[in-house]
C-alpha cells in the first residue's frame, strides 16, 4: 500500500485518504493482524492515524497489582514528608477559562 516502501512493515506507513478508502478492509486487517499503524494523508498533510487500540505488552492489571504488592513499604519519614507537602500545598489558581 505504501508506494514508497511496498511490502514493508514500517511502524507508521503513510497512505492517502483515497487509497485508505479504497482499501479500508485491507488496512484494518493489517492493523489487526500485523499491528501496523498508518498515517492517513490528504493533500500531503497527515490528518489521522489508524492504529491498534492497544499494544500487546504481556503486562496486565494483575501483573501491576502483584508488582505493587511486592514493593517494600515506604519509610515513615517519606510518608510524613508527603503528608506535609499535601497539607501545605497552596490552592490551585482559579481558571481563566469558562466552564
Amino acid at each position: 500500500m505504501d508506494k514508497k516502501h511496498p511490502g514493508t512493515r514500517a511502524k507508521h506507513a503513510s497512505v492517502s485518504a483515497t487509497e485508505a478508502a479504497r482499501n479500508f478492509s485491507e488496512l484494518v486487517n493489517r492493523v489487526h493482524y500485523r499491528r501496523q499503524t498508518f498515517l492517513v494523508e490528504r493533500g500531503g498533510q497527515s490528518v489521522c492515524e489508524i492504529r491498534p487500540i492497544y499494544e500487546e505488552t504481556g503486562f496486565n492489571g494483575a501483573d501491576l497489582a502483584r508488582l505493587l504488592q511486592s514493593l517494600p513499604e515506604a519509610p515513615e519519614a517519606y510518608l510524613d514528608a508527603v503528608a506535609e507537602g499535601v497539607e501545605n500545598q497552596p490552592p490551585a489558581e482559579e481558571t481563566r477559562w469558562p466552564r
